[in-house]
């Protein structure tokens, strides 16, 4: 019979499904079902074997698709593969195909909580920012485009989030390539959407320490989260260490960090107005952990409060630079600072430099507790 769409739109259903060739079609034909629907079939020979693949169903598959996919087999053909068998095999690999969904649980599992202290972050980001938009993609079909516009959107409201977001996204497409799930990460050459951060240098002036402390009592922000808000700039210590100190971690007048950011334990010495802090902290004890609440908690509070407190721009980690500015302001010592911040040594003096530091960092904090005392009730 010659196909043309008329032709094929008149073939009609009979009790029992049945067959038309094309004409000098090489195998192209039509499959026509009891219940009408139609399909474009392929019937060939492949290693003296009589075979049949269905190449889509009609009309939604074109007769001219139709015969540039039955060129495309018999292309196959002539070239030792057997065209069937190879669509069975691509659609079975199709299904089995990782979805971004699954991609991000195993992204979190075999590489995320292995490597990464931030890892709940990541976990975060993608089961907030991502798997609502691109979780039932197939992971192979995902386009730069698609990864482009999901940054954007972040962007306009957080830049600096969706800055967190692509370099997530970079680790995880990476991490797909080398689990060999995909050839290309759709991420790259992505440019940060939030633009170039600037390394934040937000200090505070000793008024704005003295309205910070005496003001917050005013505010609504939760006891609790208050004394963690203090605790912080007495200490100098890093916010989500701060959160995370247990009652365990404290012996006498010393909190021991067993495992901080750079990876190292840190031994921090407690000022008697550190001190005086974890006592009132005992009144609000509720689990194993002396601040028991959350950075974004500690966060949105101050945001919350800023009229109140009279202190703008500012969020709790500044309270930490403003610690290590206000010591070297009184002579502190660089090398002193940095042992109370634990930052990494590094070279080749780090190697042999196996003094504790301890009475140094001492003095250096009480020293900040009484200079600290002195600007909040000045």
């Amino acid at each position: 019979m010659r196909f043309t769409d008329r032709s094929i739109k008149a073939l009609k259903p009979k009790d029992k499904r049945y067959e038309v060739s094309k004409d000098n079609g090489y195998g192209l034909g039509v499959r026509v079902m009891p219940t009408g629907q139609k399909a474009f079939i392929y019937r060939y020979k492949y290693q003296k074997r009589s075979r049949g693949m269905v190449l889509g169903s009609y009309p939604e598959l074109r007769l001219e698709e139709a015969n540039l996919l039955h060129a495309e087999a018999r292309s196959l053909l002539k070239k030792g593969i057997d065209p069937g068998l190879k669509k069975i095999t691509e659609k079975k690999s199709e299904i089995e195909a990782e979805t971004v969904s699954e991609l991000i649980d195993i992204y979190i599992k075999e590489y995320a909580k292995k490597y990464k202290k931030s890892w709940e972050t990541d976990q975060k980001l993608l089961d907030k920012k991502v798997r609502p938009k691109l979780g039932r993609r197939k992971v192979k079909d995902v386009r730069r485009r698609e990864i482009k516009l999901l940054l954007q959107r972040v962007a306009e409201k957080t830049p600096v989030l969706a800055n967190r977001l692509h370099a997530v996204l970079r680790k995880m497409f990476n991490f797909a390539i080398e689990e060999e799930l995909i050839e290309s990460n759709p991420s790259h050459l992505i440019k940060p959407p939030g633009g170039k951060e600037r390394s934040v240098d937000r200090v505070l002036t000793d008024t704005e320490i003295r309205h910070l402390w005496r003001l917050l009592y005013k505010t609504k922000i939760a006891a609790i989260t208050k004394l963690c808000i203090k605790f912080q700039l007495v200490t100098a210590q890093r916010s989500g260490e701060v959160i995370n100190m247990t009652w365990n971690d404290i012996n006498d007048d010393w909190w021991t960090i067993p495992v901080t950011k750079n990876g190292l334990s840190h031994r921090v010495p407690l000022s008697s107005l550190a001190i005086k802090l974890i006592e009132h902290a005992k009144r609000y004890r509720s689990d194993d952990r002396v601040f028991p609440v959350t950075n974004t908690t500690a966060n949105r509070a101050v945001a919350r409060s800023k009229e109140t407190l009279k202190v703008n721009h500012f969020t709790p980690h500044d309270l930490r630079r403003t610690a290590a500015s206000k010591m070297a302001s009184e002579g502190v010592s660089r090398l002193v600072i940095s042992k109370i911040l634990n930052h990494k040594d590094g070279g080749v003096t780090a190697v042999y430099d196996r003094h504790s530091y301890d009475l140094e960092k001492k003095r250096a904090l009480d020293h900040w507790s009484e200079r600290l005392l002195s600007i909040i009730t000045h």
